[in-house]
C-alpha cells in the first residue's frame, strides 16, 4: 500500500456515537468511533495487555474499554487506566498503542496512512464535488467488497477498452469495439481520461492528438486521484465516483456514491436517486467477476501484461504509482 495517503476506511453514517467499529483497512485491524462530542477516533485493535480485539469492548466516557480486563485507551492510543493497578496509579507511558490521523469529510471517514500523523488535513476530493458545489447534488451510497487487490479494481475503473464486451447490454452497447485516443491529462497525482469509441468499420483508430479538440468539447470524462478516488464525469448534473478502500492483498472495500441534481424536488429526487444507483450496481457487478479473476491481484509497473494503446490510462497509474513506491523507499 502507498504510504503517507489519505483513504477512505468507511461511510460517515457507519459510525455512530459511543459504538465501535471494528474493521481491516490497508492490512491492518483497526477499531474506530465517536465520542460524545461527535469527533471520530481511530487506533490499532489490539489491547497492548494481552493482545486482545478491542473492537470487543465498549466504548465508556468516551474511551475504548478492553472487554479481557478493562484497560482504557483514549483517542490517542494511550492507556489511561489499568483497573487491576488501582485509579490511583499512573499508567507507565509505554502502555501506548498505535493512533491513525482519522478525518470526517465529504461524508467518508479518511485515514491517514502512514507512520507518522500528517502536517496537514488536505483531504484529496474533487474540487467540483466539494464545498457549496458539492452539496447541490443528491447522493446516494453503496458499498461492497471485491475480492481482489485495489490495484486491479481501480484500473477497471480506467479502462476504456473492456466496454463493448463487459458491458455490452449496458453502458457498452453498440459494439463500439475501436478505440479512439484516449486523450490523458496529467497533473501531479491526478489522471483525466477521456475518448469515445466507434464500431470497427476497418478504420484505424485516432491518436490522442486527432481526438483533442472534440473530446474537451464534451462534458463526458474520466477522473482519477491517487490514490484512489475515481469519478465519472457523465455530464454536469450526473457523476459516480467510487473510493476504494484497500483491506488487504486480497481484498478492496468499494465505495460507490452517486450524484445528481437532475431532479430536485422530494419524491422525485429520491426515485431519480434509487434509479441511478440500480444501473450503477449493475455496471459494477458486470465488472466484478472478471476484475475477481485476474492473476496477479497486485499489479505493478513490470510485470509481464502485454499492453496495447487503450490501455494508456493504465500504464500512467502503474507509472504514478512506482514513482510513489519508489520515494517512499527511498526516504
Amino acid at each position: 500500500m502507498l504510504k503517507n495517503q489519505w483513504y477512505v476506511i468507511l461511510l460517515a453514517s457507519e459510525v455512530k456515537i459511543n459504538q465501535i467499529v471494528g474493521c481491516t483497512r490497508l492490512g491492518t485491524k483497526l477499531v474506530v468511533w465517536r465520542d460524545d462530542d461527535e469527533q471520530v477516533h481511530c487506533i490499532y485493535d489490539r489491547c497492548v495487555h494481552r493482545g486482545v480485539s478491542l473492537c470487543k469492548g465498549e466504548v465508556k466516557n468516551n474511551h475504548i474499554i478492553c472487554p479481557f480486563h478493562g484497560f482504557e485507551f483514549d483517542g490517542s492510543g494511550k492507556c489511561v487506566l489499568i483497573p487491576a493497578n488501582g485509579k490511583a496509579n499512573k499508567v507507565p507511558k509505554n502502555f501506548q498503542t498505535q493512533a491513525y490521523r482519522v478525518v470526517e469529510k465529504y461524508g467518508y471517514i479518511w485515514l491517514y496512512y502512514a507512520d507518522e500523523f500528517p502536517a496537514t488535513d488536505d483531504i484529496p476530493f474533487f474540487t467540483d464535488l466539494s464545498g457549496e458545489q458539492g452539496d447541490t447534488f443528491a447522493t446516494k451510497d453503496y458499498a461492497e467488497c471485491w475480492n481482489t487487490h485495489y490495484t486491479r479494481a481501480v484500473e477497471n475503473q480506467l479502462d476504456v477498452v473492456h466496454l463493448p464486451f463487459i458491458h455490452r447490454n449496458t453502458i457498452g452497447k453498440g459494439n463500439k469495439t475501436v478505440v479512439n485516443g484516449p486523450y490523458v491529462e496529467v497533473d501531479q497525482e491526478n489522471l483525466i481520461i477521456r475518448t469515445y469509441n466507434e464500431v470497427d468499420h476497418g478504420q484505424n483508430p485516432k491518436t490522442a492528438d486527432e481526438i483533442k479538440t472534440d473530446v474537451l468539447k464534451k462534458d463526458y470524462k474520466l477522473e482519477f486521484r491517487m490514490p484512489a478516488l475515481w469519478q465519472n464525469h457523465i455530464f454536469d448534473k450526473l457523476r459516480i465516483t467510487i473510493a476504494f478502500s484497500p483491506i488487504d492483498d486480497d481484498h478492496t472495500m468499494i465505495y460507490m456514491r452517486t450524484w445528481q441534481k437532475i431532479v430536485t424536488v422530494p419524491l422525485g429526487k429520491q426515485f431519480m436517486n434509487w434509479q441511478s444507483m440500480r444501473q450503477a450496481i449493475r455496471v459494477l457487478h458486470e465488472d466484478k467477476p472478471v476484475v475477481e479473476s485476474q492473476e496477479p491481484k497486485i499489479t505493478s509497473l513490470r510485470m509481464g501484461e502485454k499492453l496495447i494503446k487503450g490501455d494508456q490510462p493504465i500504464i500512467i497509474f502503474r507509472q504514478m504509482r512506482a514513482r510513489l513506491l519508489e520515494n517512499i523507499s527511498s526516504k
